[in-house]
């Protein structure tokens, strides 16, 4: 059918992208070559001649595109970068010519420059080029499935009047509509509704789940939010991994605490935990601490359970699954809840609800100002800065000690003071 259009077709044989990719270069010896999936033709219909303008007037390598849906972008790469990434045959290294480039442009920055492999690979923000807000857009065009092909179909009825960026929005409404047509709100495998109503006067048992037994801020907000909680209305039970300091802090907060003596890493012992503990003690609202595997489908579909997923991180995109099926999902920023939006989750169930701060512990004249400066070595006039935050490379402690390089130049006295665990 393609052929008698006039478009030139081959057919690949071999199991890598980056092979198929080297025998189109073979057949038809371009200077460059684009990579589109399916889901590209929901795009803009101007990006790709967009992104090879930028490709070419860059001098890229390779140009990866951004700001718009995974699956709507191409890739663009020169013919002999691809060559180049084939002689490549360390092991372990990636077969996936986007992953390889970016394993060797990150490598060229550890590097001298005379030893590097060097790669101009300066990304096109088409994000910014076509004004795009990502959370009116789908989080992923990809055609993969049967839903997939029903909303590509819905899409394609309508028309098209000329906005670059229609298509993409029509695919994120129809994307949450089909899905709130289809997906399950009670049980599902025949299983009897775990929780029943509470008796008028009585409080709602609410089930807090936290496999994560460390004690970073996460587990802090779920203790003071348990420890705050109008016991007249509600009744907090907690399922946490092990015993010791959060399990601690719970008792003294009130709380009754089950250990799932799993291992406490969404193991298979920790569903079973989790599904006996609900025929037991019925909850009436499951609250997870954070995006915990299959929970929302184990207790909203197979229990009936309301579920609530708190979310107290921005790297939601992993999560995306569970969210979905989350009844209702709490963000502790507006950045997150916009980050949250991006997955293609109705708006009206995700609220935002500010981590708390309690005021008997943090009052004015808590502590002697005087003596803890002279216990940390710190001048009385100083300047400081505090950052507590766990020691992890996404919370971005080097920024800190970047800005705080720079601002030590206007202020000698300035002292920064770390802390957090590991």
């Amino acid at each position: 059918m393609l052929k008698s259009t006039g478009v030139q077709v081959a057919f690949c044989d071999s199991g890598t992208t980056l092979k198929a990719l080297l025998q189109a270069v073979a057949l038809t010896n371009p200077s460059d070559i684009a990579v589109l999936t399916l889901g590209f033709a929901f795009g803009p219909p101007c990006l790709l001649r967009r992104a090879q303008r930028h490709h070419v007037a860059t001098g890229n390598d390779y140009t990866e595109v951004r700001g718009l849906p995974h699956g709507t972008t191409p890739e663009i790469y020169t013919s002999d970068l691809l060559r180049s990434l084939s002689q490549h045959t360390v092991p372990g290294f990636p077969t996936a010519p986007s992953a390889a480039v970016s394993v060797l442009v990150r490598a060229a920055g550890m590097q001298p420059a005379e030893m590097a492999f060097r790669i101009n690979a300066r990304p096109f923000e088409a994000g910014e080029e076509y004004d795009a807000t990502p959370q009116t857009l789908p989080e992923s065009v990809e055609i993969t499935s049967q839903t997939d092909i029903s909303i590509a179909r819905s899409v394609l009825k309508g028309s098209n009047d000329g906005d670059a960026l229609r298509e993409m929005r029509r695919w994120r409404r129809a994307s949450i509509a089909i899905r709130l047509r289809t997906e399950p709100r009670s049980e599902t495998v025949g299983a009897r509704r775990a929780s029943r109503a509470p008796r008028a006067g009585s409080p709602k048992r609410v089930l807090f789940v936290s496999y994560p037994s460390a004690f970073s801020g996460a587990e802090q907000s779920m203790v003071q939010l348990v420890g705050k909680l109008d016991r007249s209305k509600f009744e907090p039970i907690c399922l946490i991994g092990t015993e010791g300091f959060l399990a601690q802090r719970l008792r003294q907060a009130g709380v009754q605490v089950r250990l799932s003596r799993g291992s406490g890493r969404d193991s298979a012992e920790d569903y079973l935990a989790l599904a006996n503990l609900i025929r037991k003690v019925k909850p009436h609202i499951l609250h997870l601490n954070a995006p915990l595997g299959g929970i929302p489908v184990l207790g909203r579909g197979l229990f009936g359970v309301p579920v609530v997923c708190h979310i107290h991180t921005a790297v939601v995109r992993p999560y995306g699954g569970q969210l979905r099926w989350s009844d209702a999902v709490i963000a502790v920023s507006k950045f997150v809840e916009q980050e949250i939006l991006r997955l293609e989750i109705p708006r009206d169930r995700v609220h935002v609800v500010y981590n708390g701060v309690d005021t008997e512990a943090f009052r004015a004249g808590v502590l002697n100002r005087s003596r803890l400066r002279k216990k940390l070595g710190v001048p009385e006039a100083a300047k400081v800065i505090l950052m507590t935050a766990r020691f992890t490379p996404m919370k971005r402690h080097d920024l800190l000690l970047q800005a705080a390089a720079e601002a030590k130049k206007r202020l000698p006295d300035l002292f920064l003071i770390l802390n957090g665990e590991r």
